[in-house]
Order: structure tokens, then sequence, then C-alpha cells
């Protein structure tokens, strides 16, 4: 078992199956960039409890998960340790070999958890939000970063970053790493070339297609960065064509075609189907 190294290279899922198979009984400390910290224990290969600065437990283990960079030690401990994490580790791994995927989607948008949203545009003009992002608007003050409102609503950090990325990505917030001040007289805008993009039915298609196969894609690990990665090559396409349909079939068959290359060809069937019913769809609802 490796005593110390840089979460850069060895990220939390891999130490903690090294761990497992070498059936280490071992507390691990954390520090991330950040200098946030939290620790991990194992008994006989077993993880037992976790604890970070904020949060104990299975939500310990999957905010750890996301530490991109930091360093980690190992240390000896007594048997006797209390427990506090309740799922298996085998699950434990699965999800937070998912978040980590997520998150690196996420930190493209949002470098750190302690960093700081701040709204530049007037939420109530977008009808782009969901009603968990609505709610998360009014304990955004420039004042109070992600652990901070997590506290405040009653959500991990992990999803406030998901509704905060949400509200980035559609124009209505921005991140900051100190505390900044909100704005709060808003100023109408000359709608855009994005504007209008985002009010197009092709675009709306191509919204639709991402969220269903972002769902039904979950627990295939990388393969929501491949989606996102798509999208964002698909969308500069349909800026320069708002009018071509090809940029959406594309889209959807990119992912049904790289989804049978890794699953079969059987499951990608599931998924057309769900892409027919949106391509022949007339709705614009996002």
């Amino acid at each position: 078992m490796i005593l110390e190294g840089n979460l850069s290279e060895l990220k939390l899922p891999d130490i903690l199956q090294l761990a497992n198979m070498a059936g280490e009984t071992c507390i691990i400390n954390f520090m991330n960039k950040d200098g946030e910290k939290g620790r991990v224990v194992l008994i006989d290969g077993n993880l037992v409890y976790a604890k970070t600065d904020n949060l104990e437990g299975d939500e310990a283990v999957f905010e750890i998960a996301i530490w991109l960079e930091g360093f980690f030690k190992v240390g000896k401990v007594d048997k006797s340790y209390p427990k506090n994490v309740k799922s298996n580790l085998t699950s434990l791994l699965m999800e937070a070999a998912r978040r980590l995927d997520e998150w690196r989607v996420l930190s493209k948008k949002i470098p750190s958890l302690g960093y700081y949203p701040v709204l530049i545009d007037n939420p109530n003009s977008s009808k782009t939000l969901n009603t968990s992002e609505l709610e998360i608007l009014k304990y955004i003050d420039g004042k109070s970063n992600i652990r901070d409102i997590a506290k405040k609503s009653g959500l991990t950090p992990f999803v406030v970053a998901k509704l905060v990325y949400g509200l980035i990505v559609n124009g209505l917030a921005m991140i900051s790493k100190l505390p900044y001040e909100t704005l709060t007289n808003y100023v109408p805008r000359k709608e855009t070339k994005e504007d209008m993009l985002s009010k197009s039915p092709l675009y709306i298609k191509m919204v639709q297609l991402k969220k269903v196969a972002l769902d039904f894609t979950v627990s295939i690990p990388g393969f929501s960065e491949k989606i996102e990665n798509e999208f964002l090559k698909s969308l500069k396409r349909l800026k320069h064509n708002p009018a071509k349909k090809k940029v959406v079939i594309d889209f959807a068959n990119h992912i049904l075609f790289t989804l049978a290359e890794i699953e079969g060809k059987e499951f990608s069937k599931k998924l057309s189907e769900s892409f027919k019913e949106i391509l022949k769809s007339k709705s614009t609802k996002k």
C-alpha cells in the first residue's frame, strides 16, 4: 500500500481499491488544493468511516472522490474505530466514479466548491430554469460560496454545484474566486445570437437529446463527458447554421454509434427509440 501521494496522480476510488485488495486496516488523511481536509478509515480492507470538514459518511466519500488535486497520507488506526459509512465498498466506488466523471465536466466552469456564484442576469427573464435551479437562486448573494449555499439549502455541495453549473450555462450566473457583489440592478440587454439560438426548435431538440442520453447512460463511466463534448461541438455547428436539421441528427447518431461501440447495438437501440420520439416531436419545450 502506498503510504502517501498526490491526488492528481491517484484519486480516492483507486486508493480505496488498493487498500481493499490488500486488506488494509488504516486511516487515510487527505487535503485538497484549497486546504480542506478529509479522512477515511478502513478495517481489514472495508471502508467504515469517512469525514470532511463539512460532511460525514457516504457523502464525505463522494466529496473526497472529486478532489482532483491535493495530497493523501496513510497512517495506522485501531480496529475499534466508529462506523458511519452505510453503503458497501462496491456501491461507493461506482457512485464515486460517476461523480468524478461528472465533476470533470462541472469543473470546467466551477474550479472549486469554495468559489462564489454571482447572478449576472435577470433570472425571471429565462424559461430555461427547472424548479431546483429557481429554488437555489434565493441563496446566491455573491457572498456565499457553494459550500455555504449547501449548508443554507440543505443540499450537498455537489448538487449545488450542478445547479450553479446550469445557471452558468444559461448565462444567468458567473463564478468568482472571491466574494462578489451580486448585480442587483438588472438592465435589459439586447438579444444576442446565442439568445435567439436558445429559442430555436433545433437547439431545444438537441438539449432534449442530451438530457435523455445523460439519464440513459448515467451508469457508464466517462460517457457523460463524451456526450457533453459532442454537444458543444454540435452547438458550434448549429450557431453557424441555426436552421440545419442535419446538425441535430448527426449529434444523435454520434451518441448512438459511440454507445453501440461500448455497450453493443442492442443496448443502443433502446436509446435510439427515445431519440426517434424527440426528433419526430413538434414540441418546443426544453
